[in-house]
């Protein structure tokens, strides 16, 4: 039997929570990680640059997900102000980015918080 059966036969959900540090990255891992139905997994920017698709693309066409919350984002007013670029990268162009690497990856559903 696979790991990530349960032992009703059901296969567990796979999540991945991008993000997963941040203020409401941290949250929605909290909320999720007691549920004996999903298996979580936690990516923060040390584990994936949103700033290079080609990674974005990789990592997730590497992991078998089923859902996948991307809370990642730039949020640091002061610098978003002084470094509008890499901020509008990361919140416009990686969120787009994110979301086509998950359809093509085959998640069942991919949402932008």
């Amino acid at each position: 039997m696979r790991n990530d059966v349960l032992t009703t036969g059901r296969p567990k959900q796979r999540l991945v929570i991008l993000g997963a540090n941040g203020l409401l990255g941290s949250s929605i891992v909290r909320h999720f990680a007691g549920d004996p139905q999903l298996q979580v997994w936690r990516l923060d920017r040390n584990q994936l640059n949103l700033a290079d698709p080609l990674l974005v693309d990789e990592t997730l066409a590497s992991l078998e997900f089923d859902w996948l919350i991307n809370c990642a984002a730039y949020t640091a007013v002061d610098d978003c102000e002084n470094q509008s670029g890499h901020a509008y990268l990361i919140n416009g162009h990686a969120a787009g980015q994110v979301a086509r690497s998950a359809r093509t990856a085959r998640a069942r559903r991919c949402r932008a918080w």
